[in-house]
């Protein structure tokens, strides 16, 4: 499977490309306020449509950064089964490569807790580095992406 590997806050995570539908650099993208809806702060226009634009650092106990020559938005989809596919973007400090990791690659309880890692399907190991790879449904849950959707402008 191949995986994005993404920088939040000087730290590098992974997460699934089968997700991912486009990446386009951050500065020179008008983002619009919306009320908050989960960690959907803004929305942003993109070919013709208005799609909401979630900032996942807070979520993750990251501090934000301030867009920068490297912050790139990444365009995302949720497809679930029987359900219209919903896109959002959501902001990364940058964009490094892409990477190929098996799923026995793939540690899905954190073996200092035995519990889940939150907002991640799990971590994986590449060249004796740890990644956590995200969950964007989780980080990105439905009903705050469907709630953005319909919110309006904030004022």
């Amino acid at each position: 499977m191949r995986w994005l590997i993404i920088r939040l806050a000087g730290v590098e995570f992974a997460l699934p490309l089968a997700s991912v539908r486009e990446m386009m650099q951050l500065r020179g993208q008008t983002l619009v306020a919306v009320p908050q809806c989960g960690p959907f702060r803004f929305r942003v226009r993109v070919g013709g449509a208005w799609l909401p634009v979630g900032l996942p650092h807070e979520r993750l106990g990251l501090k934000a950064r301030p867009v920068g020559a490297r912050s790139c938005l990444v365009l995302a989809e949720q497809a679930k089964a029987h359900e219209l596919s919903l896109r959002y973007g959501f902001v990364a400090d940058s964009v490094s490569r892409t990477e190929q990791f098996e799923d026995a690659d793939l540690q899905r309880v954190n073996p200092e807790t035995g519990e889940p890692f939150p907002y991640a399907l799990g971590r994986l190991r590449w060249n004796g580095k740890w990644y956590l790879a995200l969950d964007l449904d989780a980080l990105f849950p439905r009903k705050d992406l469907e709630a953005a959707i319909r919110a309006p402008s904030a004022a």
